[in-house]
């Protein structure tokens, strides 16, 4: 019994201890621990959390660095991927190099990427990022700063992605080429694998291997090649010939690289790399005056632009803005927002302009929309518009209330004309005296035609026929 009274207190001061402990393992309320958004941190990923949600609103994936790895006091061009994992769009989207005593640039801070939508992404490219000489050996971080804007408006984001420094040359130096760059759905492309051996003894048995995602077949070969050896400063090559699945997302791929070596003394090595390849296709469209009101020089109407998406890639955010031109004034809204196109779809654009001039009226169609991989394209074509003539109105029948007795009773007026004039030129010998002659004879003789047209002598012209008829 005694022994259980003491056992009392014993656990009682225990369960107090391990409260205590848990308590401190718990994030605590410092501020910048609270400001700080990022849960998730590796070597080629970086993922961000809004406050008090379970679920990412971005990610930033390293996709390559060249050359690989880097060394103090040399440069690097660094690609990153940005993906919104959120629900909502994100506006003003922009990723900012953060400079530091080790990282430094020479090309531009920040990359805009603009309009960011809902589980879409966006390649950015940093170049020229300087390392410093007294870079120590192993993995260094490099800082972003990284803004989503709009819906996810927060804090900027900030924290880094791990560059790897070797202060002595490597073994190998791979270059990567892939032609087209930009492999469209269902297309073939050619991968070439360049290895140079910059050390002094001699590579062999090496194995070089590509993982391809399921999006990628492997044409004539398999994914797995070797080189037997490669003598100190040569260089081998390789190729691979792939094709992109039909139904392939167009997006940027990581293809990771590994290669597999021994040295002279039998020492095997393994040297990972990663390779980016772009699938898609860029979109291809068709811009085409739909409908128009007949215009003429002076008349005022509206033209129908419809734009057709002819190709199998996406445009998104589209808008149709008609340019001003001296032929023609707008008296509408210049630009029109169309929206998203998928393939084989297509949409109208109505503007509404005063011409002025006859023929055939360019008109400039400046096309602005966003591609597969979130970059701003910027276009412009050419539609012709026909504008009649008064000649070319009356010879297709295009003016209303056009009569054919008046346009002949017209001609015999003028042919009238001609004929007087020339009767009287022959007397007065003088083409101005004879012309306004002619003209008042035949004013005079208009109104002597309306002085006929009275009642009193209408009824005398059946008699008048008669007498003539029996004559």
């Amino acid at each position: 019994m005694e022994k259980k009274i003491i056992l009392i207190p014993v656990i009682f001061l225990l369960g107090i201890l391990l409260v205590q402990a848990i308590e401190q393992s718990l994030p605590g309320d410092d501020p910048d621990l609270e400001k700080s958004l990022i849960t998730k941190k590796s070597i080629t990923e970086l993922y961000y959390y809004d406050h008090g949600m379970g679920s990412p609103i971005a990610k930033i994936v390293s996709m390559k660095y060249e050359p690989y790895p880097v060394e103090p006091g040399s440069k690097f061009d660094l690609w990153l991927r940005v993906d919104n994992l959120g629900r909502e769009k994100a506006e003003n989207v922009k990723v900012e190099f953060v400079p530091n005593n080790l990282f430094t640039i020479h090309g531009d801070l920040v990359k805009t990427i603009g309009e960011l939508g809902s589980r879409q992404s966006a390649v950015v490219k940093f170049e020229n990022i300087k390392v410093a000489d007294n870079a120590a050996e192993g993995e260094n971080t490099l800082k972003f700063k990284v803004n989503m804007g709009g819906a996810y408006d927060l804090s900027t984001l900030t924290s880094g992605l791990t560059i790897e420094v070797r202060s002595i040359e490597p073994l190998f130096e791979i270059t990567v080429d892939s032609q087209p760059e930009k492999i469209p759905q269902g297309g073939i492309a050619n991968i070439n694998i360049n290895l140079k051996n910059k050390d002094t003894t001699l590579l062999k048995n090496i194995d070089i291997e590509l993982k391809l995602p399921s999006e990628f077949i492997p044409i004539g070969s398999t994914v797995l090649k070797k080189i037997q050896e490669i003598p100190p400063g040569g260089e081998q090559s390789i190729s691979y010939t792939i094709t992109a699945l039909g139904d392939a997302t167009a997006k940027a791929y990581q293809i990771p690289l590994t290669v597999r070596y021994f040295d002279e003394s039998g020492e095997n090595f393994t040297k990972s790399d990663t390779m980016g390849l772009l699938v898609g296709i860029d979109p291809d469209y068709y811009i085409n005056l739909e409908e128009s009101a007949t215009f003429s020089k002076g008349t005022k109407g509206k033209v129908v632009l419809s734009v057709s998406n002819t190709g199998p890639s996406d445009i998104k955010f589209l808008t149709l803005e008609l340019l001003p031109s001296k032929d023609f004034v707008i008296t509408s809204n210049t630009k029109t927002y169309v929206g998203n196109l998928e393939p084989d779809d297509y949409e109208t654009a109505e503007f509404e302009i005063y011409a002025k001039k006859s023929g055939d009226i360019p008109l400039n169609v400046q096309v602005e929309y966003r591609d597969n991989y979130n970059m701003k394209q910027v276009t412009t074509h050419a539609v012709s518009l026909h504008s009649y003539s008064a000649l070319e109105l009356r010879r297709y029948g295009l003016v209303t209330g056009y009569s054919p007795i008046v346009s002949l009773i017209g001609y015999v007026l003028v042919i009238i004309f001609l004929y007087l004039t020339y009767k009287n030129w022959r007397k007065e010998r003088d083409i101005v005296k004879a012309g306004k002659k002619s003209l008042a004879m035949i004013i005079i003789g208009f109104f002597k035609l309306l002085g006929m047209l009275r009642w009193k002598n209408l009824k005398t012209i059946p008699a008048r026929i008669k007498i003539f008829l029996s004559s």
